[in-house]
């Protein structure tokens, strides 16, 4: 399979998390609309209750009301799958809430074995990328293909966020597990300039050849990327 067909095939994947996100999102909406008219009544009938206690209290000299609980609840979880298509589709708020609430930094779905990470890097979301690792996310957490999260940032015009990973100790020669890519080669095959430069300024290791004894350089050229066959060298 070409690196291209690999981005592909990614996409076709997402599309269906997509569209089964939008159907629970849909469910839950329905669902909230209903609490919320039930709260909207319960919360009426709560204040005009505190009132009258309050008239209460003022007429008798006495105060019954509780006094501020010292830590506040912890907010409920939210769900893994959720979480993962808020940093996929680069929603900070839900995926900050995800983390305070307690929802796992590396919880996977069970079938690509995708976390947050990596569906964050892959759509260049730099914001979130910073903060999954600040809450110390596995940043070479591995899906059902070996791919990393650096591994997919490499495949788009992402460089902002190929230099976060990196900073954060994102293996450059990483390879995936079906056909030996390198982040190199996968930036270098999608004609990702920047990216190119980025990931040789930090040691990526041109020479390395995939499981076919392609490099970098001939990814390049099979996709007629010139400026990037030139500066990775015959």
């Amino acid at each position: 399979m070409s690196i291209s067909a690999h981005r592909s095939c990614w996409i076709a994947f997402i599309c269906i998390l997509l569209a089964v996100s939008a159907c629970s999102r849909q469910a839950v909406k329905g669902t909230s609309s209903t609490a919320t008219a039930t709260e909207q009544v319960t919360e009426n009938e709560t204040e005009n209750a505190s009132e009258k206690a309050t008239s209460r209290e003022v007429a008798s000299g006495t105060s019954l009301s509780p006094q501020p609980a010292e830590e506040l609840a912890k907010p409920e979880a939210v769900d893994a799958e959720v979480f993962r298509m808020a940093a996929y589709e680069g929603q900070i708020a839900v995926v900050r809430h995800a983390l305070e609430s307690g929802t796992p930094v590396d919880e996977a779905d069970p079938q690509q074995r995708l976390t947050a990470l990596h569906m964050a890097a892959y759509n260049g979301h730099t914001g979130i990328v910073k903060l999954l690792l600040e809450n110390k996310a596995s940043v070479d957490a591995q899906d059902h293909e070996g791919k990393t999260p650096l591994l997919h940032a490499c495949t788009g015009p992402f460089p902002e966020t190929v230099a976060l990973l990196l900073k954060f100790g994102a293996d450059v020669n990483a390879r995936e597990a079906t056909e030996g890519f390198t982040p190199l080669m996968m930036a270098a095959g999608l004609g990702q300039v920047e990216t190119v430069k980025l990931l040789l300024q930090n040691d990526a290791d041109r020479s390395l050849r995939d499981n076919d004894g392609d490099r970098a350089v001939d990814h390049a050229r099979n996709s007629r990327h010139g400026e990037i066959v030139a500066i990775l060298g015959p």
